[in-house]
């Protein structure tokens, strides 16, 4: 929503930026889709996740840093939990641990 926003009006988008390219955007999400998999998959979930997160905030960092301000966060930390949960892995730890890595 922030890259392409879809949130103005049109009128507003007239002279409007997007904070960071839309392909960015992509990368993210296609990093969410392999954590995703390799969890149901029977991978470690905190492991996965950690390992996916970092991937995901090397791609925020390089487009200023604005892909996961603390809506994003609590996004993925909802996405994460419901993952862990469903393969009964420990959602709490994941996501407490997801938050110090994001919040460093």
């Amino acid at each position: 929503m922030m890259a392409t926003g879809s949130y103005l009006r049109a009128e507003e988008r007239e002279h409007w930026d997007p904070p960071y390219p839309e392909s960015a955007v992509d990368e993210a999400q296609a990093e969410l889709v392999t954590i995703g998999e390799a969890i149901l998959g029977g991978a470690d979930p905190q492991e996965t996740s950690l390992a996916g997160v970092r991937r995901i905030i090397a791609i925020s960092d390089a487009n200023g840093g604005l892909l996961l301000d603390s809506e994003e966060l609590d996004e993925l930390l909802v996405f994460l939990s419901r993952l862990t949960a469903t393969v009964g892995g420990e959602a709490t730890v994941v996501c407490d641990t997801v938050r110090e890595l994001v919040e460093e």
